[in-house]
């Protein structure tokens, strides 16, 4: 823990051999603008959440071309390994919601 004015940092990290780094995007492609939302990403052998957006409430940050700006946008995955992103989301009622991704090297991944 490391400890600031006005904020506690948790620092956490683990070895892993052949990674691959993954940048996400997330893109509106229909539907409303207007909700809250937790994205979060985790590798299917260490099942430790990082967080790249939680709205606390408010409705998400979205650019006029539809993207959701995210706080954190790059995770890193086993090159034989299973990245997992969850999306908690609400407008009236909560949906959950998790896609796996293989990833590849040099390409874009796509959701399995």
């Amino acid at each position: 823990m490391v400890p600031s004015d006005y904020s506690i940092m948790e620092i956490k990290f683990a070895h892993l051999a052949y990674v691959v780094e993954a940048t996400i995007t997330i893109c509106i492609i229909n539907g409303s603008n207007d909700f809250k939302a937790r994205f979060t990403t985790h590798t299917k052998s260490i099942d430790e959440e990082m967080v790249l957006l939680d709205s606390r409430g408010k409705n998400v940050s979205i650019t006029d071309d539809g993207l959701v700006v995210l706080q954190r946008r790059v995770a890193v995955v086993e090159e034989k390994g299973q990245l997992i992103l969850g999306v908690e989301a609400t407008q009236g009622e909560i949906a959950v919601q998790h896609a796996k991704i293989k990833p590849r090297q040099a390409s874009k991944s796509s959701k399995l």
